[in-house]
């Protein structure tokens, strides 16, 4: 099948970022490997994603700008007091789609905000009206450059003992004491997790731009949980469900703003929570509901999510951003020709 052709971003020097060598091409080979792989997994189908492939579940929900945000943040979607209906899809990082949710791994959430007045920056989705935002439950990633990417994806996807021993030398100290610990956590409930974009976006297209994170957690404190001692399988889909099916929850959506020192680079590095708290932006309000259904489940295993899907007030930044906007783009259309064939 043959894949648009993806932009590759500029780098914006005022705000910190700058090019990698080769890091277009780069960013293609990334892409194609992957999808590759996933002609070698699938049949057509019954493509899945990448990575996060299994879910626990997309809810529903309605994202709240606060009322009263100073001007400096009501930026783009952040107008204050606005309200925009939203989808959240919770998962696995693993690309594994059976893998037990007790085993070690990260978590995502994936949030999809409709009723967008502005376009969106990917070229192919700028009439859809939605804004994504992609985050994890870690505010630092495992590789910082194209390269380094690279050879994670072609580690990770092969077979050979070497090719797995070759990982610490290609993701360096830093990068495998992050891979550590991004995949050696366990949680016992999706929605009482924290989570974070790890990688910088831009707020607002006109001067004075802004740099900023994004990160969500539980509006009120939860007491720690304990995972079950013989957990079924499924059992992150499960308390989910259990949860919702008895109250609403309520999550902050929170900003962080650069600050002088902080790498729009380098995400492989949390930015420091003291020299910049998170702020407040906006509550996350997800009502109770069934949302384990066929036909719900269905639409979330049709969903894309990409962190281009955004307006010009809110541009991803850094090399991992301008990655993603290749690969995410092209692994979407890849799975869906394959999963929708003429």
């Amino acid at each position: 099948m043959s894949i648009n052709i993806i932009s590759y971003p500029t780098a914006d020097e005022s705000l910190g970022e700058h090019l990698g060598e080769n890091e277009a091409e780069t960013a293609q080979q990334i892409a194609e490997l992957i999808n590759q792989h996933a002609a070698n997994t699938y049949k057509p189908g019954g493509f899945r994603r990448p990575v996060h492939t299994k879910a626990h579940g997309c809810v529903k929900a309605e994202f709240r700008v606060l009322p009263n945000l100073p001007a400096e943040l009501a930026r783009g979607i952040f107008q204050p007091g606005a309200v925009y209906p939203a989808t959240i899809r919770y998962s696995n990082a693993s690309s594994n789609p059976d893998q037990a949710d007790n085993r070690s791994d990260a978590r995502g959430m994936a949030i999809k905000l409709f009723n967008i007045q502005q376009p969106s920056l990917l070229e192919s989705w700028q009439d859809l009206h939605t804004q994504d935002f992609i985050l994890f439950n870690h505010p630092f990633f495992m590789v910082n450059t194209a390269q380094q990417y690279l050879e994670l994806i072609k580690d990770v996807n092969g077979i050979s003992l070497l090719d797995k021993m070759s990982l610490p030398f290609d993701l360096g100290l830093r990068g495998m004491v992050n891979t550590f610990k991004i995949s050696h956590g366990k949680i016992a409930n999706p929605l009482h997790v924290q989570y974070y974009s790890a990688v910088p976006y831009q707020l607002g297209a006109d001067a004075p731009k802004l740099v900023v994170k994004y990160s969500v957690k539980p509006a009120e404190y939860i007491n720690p949980e304990n995972i079950p001692e013989h957990p079924d399988p499924n059992y992150l889909r499960e308390v989910m469900q259990t949860t919702l099916m008895q109250e609403a929850v309520d999550l902050k959506f929170m900003l962080q703003l650069r600050k002088d020192g902080m790498d729009v680079e380098n995400a492989q590095v949390a930015w420091s929570e003291d020299s910049s708290p998170f702020i407040e932006v906006a509550v996350i309000h997800i009502p109770k509901q069934e949302f384990n259904t066929a036909a719900q489940n269905l639409e979330c295993e049709n969903l894309s999510f990409n962190p281009w899907h955004c307006t010009a007030d809110h541009r991803p930044l850094g090399a991992i951003n301008r990655i993603r906007k290749v690969v995410y783009t092209q692994a979407s259309q890849f799975r869906h020709a394959e999963n929708n064939p003429l």
